[in-house]
C-alpha cells in the first residue's frame, strides 16, 4: 500500500499539496504547522498536485492559500 506526506498551507484550506508520488490507498500524512493528521488516497497522486481532505461538492470552492 505504502504511504505519502502532503502539505496544508493554512488551517482553512480544504487540500493539501502533494510532497511525494501518492499511490491508491496510501496512508497520506498531512502536515501544516506543529499538526498533522493522516488520511487515505482513494486514487494516484502525482507529486504536486492538490490533495483533498474531504468531500468537496460539485460548485464548491477550492481553498488553498497561495504564499
Amino acid at each position: 500500500m505504502g504511504s505519502g506526506e502532503a502539505l496544508k498551507l493554512s488551517e482553512k484550506d480544504n487540500v493539501a499539496t502533494s510532497l511525494t508520488d501518492i499511490e491508491p490507498g496510501a496512508e497520506v500524512q498531512v502536515r501544516w504547522g506543529k499538526n498533522a493528521i493522516k488520511i487515505q488516497s482513494l486514487e494516484k497522486i502525482p507529486f504536486g498536485f492538490k490533495v483533498a481532505l474531504d468531500d468537496i461538492d460539485q460548485g464548491s470552492n477550492v481553498m488553498k492559500r497561495s504564499v
